[in-house]
């Protein structure tokens, strides 16, 4: 019994690895094509930088 709990809980790691990654890579392509609608531009004399 003690050896299905350690699989189980390795497919639970690699299941929770691959979401990250998959959250990371939708996250990237949703904030680049938000960019690309509306780009953001910085006025320096907001943060202080004259």
């Amino acid at each position: 019994m003690n050896h299905t709990i350690r699989k189980t809980d390795h497919h639970l790691e690699i299941s929770f690895f691959l979401l990250r990654w998959l959250f990371l890579i939708v996250a990237a392509i949703v904030f680049y094509f938000l960019h690309q609608e509306a780009p953001v531009t910085y006025d320096w004399l907001e943060f202080g930088v004259q």
